[in-house]
């Protein structure tokens, strides 16, 4: 915010407190909390956003969420979703409004916002301060801000307060929808939150046992990868590169010839707390296929993408991450499962610096036989380099080296190609750009979709 823009909000800010003065001077109630929360609320937000509103109502408005959170129950966030009336809230507005009184932690606004879009609504207007409150052990709120005075008894929460305008809805059942599908998230955010020191206390278990060469994970050769590369994936994996944001451990038990997963009882933390919450299909015994080679011990570690989108942080697809577990014969009996989203930073870094990838294009190059300093092995280190992160991750040595290859031998050729790897499913498409690549790429999207009735 440029210092204009700085000297602009608070001269505004100035104006509403005066008002909410004036409002408050009919009935008087706490002055010194209501001039302290208005300054916290309004402070950040964009000169902007909010210089054509009516003072008065925008006094209104925040004196308004700050009656609303003056009770709360603990660890509970509340949720209304509205549409602003002078006679009920004393300000009004042409937007459907929520507002949110929660205890502040990481993913809320973006996870609210991802849950709108989901829906099909965009934000015209968000505000989002935190405030240091202080409540007594009924939750009744007592006093805001750095300067309070604490009496005995009283507790000092920091909570986060959101105020977000879409466009107005009329009908009855999507207001009572928002709002239901907000409460979700804020439950999903919560309980990934809250596990997250054993979410990665699990993980720091399995490295631990590996370390110790203990039977977590043993060495079934290239297709299953190597326990010293799996022990240096999961470190990295920790040093945040992931967001974890589940996590859960199965059982492999025999069924008429088969092994099928189950949940093992009170393992689920986050958001497989729960343990009918399901990662891949219908039924999560039905695993996909990297899943399934760690049943029949093929492999020792599994990077697949879930069928659940996130509905903390990123509303994507859930990264999983399965991590054999054997007995002290090195028989398969189970795996640890967790779920979350690789980081950003996890997307930006050479994949020859992370573990797992980096023996995958070591051993793509080797079985391609060129010199790493000829221009085919120039050519092709770019090509795995440069390949899609999310499908780097998840497919096999044998299908990198046959896709890579492919890709390489349409450099010198104007000739299209297509690979499909069945993973989500995704299809890469390489084109000749002389051949207006843009139009036919967008036909030959719509032809895999409607040939694999994707949505």
């Amino acid at each position: 915010m440029s210092k204009t823009e700085t000297s602009e909000i608070k001269a505004l800010i100035g104006k509403i407190v005066a008002s909410a003065k004036r409002k408050q001077s009919k009935t008087p109630k706490n002055p010194g909390q209501a001039e302290a929360f208005i300054r916290g609320y309004y402070d950040r937000v964009p000169y902007d956003d909010i210089r054509s509103r009516d003072v008065a109502d925008l006094a209104t408005q925040a004196l308004s969420l700050l009656e609303y959170a003056a009770k709360r129950g603990h660890a509970k966030p509340s949720v209304r979703v509205f549409h602003p009336e002078t006679k009920v809230h004393g300000w009004s507005g042409n937007h459907t409004v929520i507002e949110i009184v929660n205890d502040n932690m990481p993913f809320l606004v973006d996870s609210v916002i991802a849950a709108l879009n989901t829906r099909g609504f965009s934000a015209a207007l968000v505000i989002h301060p935190v405030f240091k409150m202080w409540r007594d052990a009924s939750g009744d709120l007592k006093a805001v801000g750095e300067s309070a005075k604490p009496a005995a008894g009283w507790q000092e929460l920091s909570e986060s307060f959101i105020h977000i305008e879409i466009d107005r809805q009329v009908a009855g059942n999507e207001i009572t929808a928002i709002r239901k599908s907000i409460e979700t998230v804020l439950s999903d955010v919560r309980a990934a939150v809250t596990d997250w020191i054993a979410m990665r206390g699990a993980l720091a278990g399995i490295i631990k046992v590996l370390t110790n060469g203990g039977t977590h994970a043993r060495d079934k050769g290239d297709k299953g990868g190597d326990a010293g590369e799996l022990h240096e994936f999961l470190k990295w994996l920790d040093d945040d590169h992931f967001t974890f944001l589940g996590y859960r451990r199965y059982d492999f038990t025999q069924l008429k010839g088969n092994k099928e997963a189950h949940v093992v009882k009170d393992s689920g933390l986050g958001v497989l707390r729960d343990p009918s919450a399901r990662i891949f299909y219908a039924d999560d015994s039905e695993m996909p296929r990297d899943g399934r080679e760690i049943m029949d011990g093929e492999s020792i570690i599994s990077i697949s993408k879930a069928n659940r989108r996130a509905t903390v942080h990123r509303p994507t697809h859930m990264d999983t991450i399965g991590v054999q577990i054997t007995d002290s014969k090195g028989n398969t009996i189970g795996e640890h499962r967790f779920v979350g989203l690789f980081t950003s930073h996890a997307y930006s870094l050479n994949p020859r610096f992370i573990p797992l990838l980096r023996r995958k294009i070591s051993q793509s190059l080797t079985r391609s036989g060129f010199e790493s300093s000829s221009h085919d092995g120039k050519a092709l280190l770019h090509i795995l380099e440069t390949y899609p992160r999310d499908e780097l991750f998840q497919i096999s040595e044998d299908e990198l080296v046959e896709n890579s290859l492919g890709r390489l031998a349409l450099n010198h050729r104007i000739r299209h190609g297509v690979c499909v790897l069945f993973i989500t499913v995704t299809g890469l498409a390489y084109a000749a750009a002389e051949r207006h690549a843009g139009p036919l790429l967008n036909h030959v999207g719509g032809f895999m979709g409607c040939g694999m009735k994707a949505r």
